[in-house]
Parts: C-alpha cells; structure tokens; sequence
C-alpha cells in the first residue's frame, strides 16, 4: 500500500508539472480547490461508514436484548 500512496502522489505531482504553462499560483488553486473536493467526499465516506457502524452496533443491542428477553 506504501508503495501505492507514493505511486499516487508521484502523479499527481508529474500531472501538475505537465501544465508549466499555467502560472504556479492557479495550479495551487486548482489543487485547493480539488482538495476541498476530495475532503467532502471523504467527509462522506466517513459519515457512512460510522452509520453502518452504529446501524450494526443497534442491531447487536437489539439482539443482546431480545436475548435477556427470553431468559
């Protein structure tokens, strides 16, 4: 996986030089901008995975409770 992560931002950084045409600074805006993308979908990522988490954990709960239920 290490190896993967540094292959990714090897070309993201190859991608950025590709456009040494457009000044500098709008390539950083550009990766801001993207990062404020990528952060909300990871945002979202995170918020549904901790809902199947707490969905799952809910469904445990009931199930230890209809378990004492019967004793």
């Amino acid at each position: 996986m290490d190896f993967r992560i540094r292959l990714f931002l090897d070309s993201i950084i190859e991608t950025v030089n590709q456009f040494s045409d457009i000044p500098l600074e709008a390539r950083r805006l550009v990766l801001e901008s993207t990062m404020k993308l990528v952060e909300k979908k990871a945002d979202e990522a995170i918020i549904a995975q901790r809902t199947a988490v707490e969905a799952k954990n809910a469904e445990s709960i009931s199930e230890d409770k209809l378990g004492e239920l019967s004793e």
